[in-house]
């Protein structure tokens, strides 16, 4: 993850994503408020928690089963909000994808770009692959890196908020602090991800396009007994 790296995401941010107003930002907006509600209601249910075991250790069958009445009234919007993040995020991958597709197939079969790339220029192996199974994973991981991203920086503000008003800011920057330790070292030992995921990709590329031509030309091969 380098300049070039972040140079070229925004690049192609810019096209399935090319105003503010546009579709795909709203659907993005509607998602974080989505985002904003579940954490809240995290936040709630956590204090319900806390009222039950507290209803359990002082014997209280009444306050028991009020909160536990409250719990289940809890997951009728939980249920919701989840399954709207859910299909939300694919709806968002989707539409990332169409702009990306059309995009690119715009420009691949403008100018003969098809024959040049396939014929006289081999920079760009595997066109078939990048435009069609690349492109929905480069959308989906997209659509997914925004709930991942977002998410973990709402859950941190909101719940140190409300961790700081309990037991002051001590608490939620010595665990600030710990999961920085942790994730430099983490950084430090892990293997390099990135580059493995992108040879793994560039593997399946050429075994699919070796196929491609064994179909393609599988007359010429028989008859030669290949």
């Amino acid at each position: 993850m380098d300049d070039v790296f972040f140079e070229r995401v925004l690049t192609l941010i810019k096209y399935v994503i090319p105003s503010w107003t546009c579709r795909e930002a709203q659907y993005l907006y509607f998602l974080l408020g989505l985002l904003i509600v579940r954490t809240l209601l995290s936040i709630w249910l956590a204090d319900v928690n806390g009222r039950v075991v507290k209803a359990i250790v002082n014997k209280s069958l009444s306050q028991f089963m009020r909160r536990i009445f409250t719990l289940f009234l809890f997951a009728l919007p939980s249920s919701a909000i989840n399954s709207g993040i859910d299909y939300v995020q694919k709806k968002v991958g989707l539409l990332f994808r169409k702009r990306l597709t059309e995009s690119f197939n715009t420009r691949y079969l403008k100018n003969m770009h098809y024959y040049k790339i396939c014929n006289l220029d081999n920079r760009i192996a595997n066109p078939d692959q990048r435009l069609t199974q690349d492109a929905e994973k480069w959308a989906t991981s997209l659509a997914s890196l925004y709930i991942n991203f977002t998410k973990p920086l709402l859950d941190m503000f909101l719940f140190s908020r409300k961790l700081a008003e309990l037991v002051g800011w001590e608490g939620p920057a010595a665990t600030f602090a710990w999961y920085g330790i942790s994730g430099f070292i983490i950084r430090l030992i892990s293997p390099p991800f990135g580059r493995l995921t992108a040879q793994e990709q560039k593997l399946e590329g050429e075994y699919r396009s070796l196929h491609s031509s064994v179909l393609a030309h599988s007359e010429e091969i028989a008859f030669y007994n290949g």
